[in-house]
């Protein structure tokens, strides 16, 4: 956009799934990436769902409530390919619901019931976000 003469957003923030990796091999990959870009490098932030999103989705039992009339388990940490897809996937099964898209069309919803100050506590990965996105905030209210 600031070559096309345009103004910069406010923030970007650059959304992946650790993948296994873990955050800080993923996050200085996205950087890496942005090294021809420093115009962009201080409005990034990063969002890494260690080890994938559909964690995150499942970080806070009430919310899941919410969106599907019960309650779900969050697994313990697992590193298998597509597991977490397929506990998303069972989860809102066995609320009678099929998800045609995995789950990620609930992502709203869920996100929208979620107690941040406990799902940031139970998922390190989504606290580091939080946490990162706060001083963001904390940055703009400074100015």
């Amino acid at each position: 956009m600031a070559r096309q003469g345009g103004p910069l957003p406010d923030s970007i923030i650059v959304v992946a799934d650790a993948n296994c990796l873990g955050h800080n091999e993923r996050r200085n990959e996205i950087y890496k990436g942005l090294i021809p870009f420093p115009e962009f490098q201080r409005i990034v932030s990063c969002a890494i769902p260690d080890p994938y999103i559909e964690r995150w989705m499942l970080v806070d039992p009430s919310a899941f409530q919410a969106v599907f009339g019960r309650g779900c388990t969050l697994p313990a940490v697992k590193c298998a390919k597509d597991e977490y897809k397929k506990l998303l996937r069972r989860e809102i099964r066995q609320a009678g619901i099929e998800a045609p898209l995995g789950g990620e069309e609930f992502a709203a919803d869920i996100v929208a019931g979620m107690n941040l100050a406990q799902a940031e506590a139970r998922e390190p990965s989504l606290g580091l976000f939080l946490k990162t996105l706060k001083a963001q905030f904390n940055t703009w209210s400074s100015h």
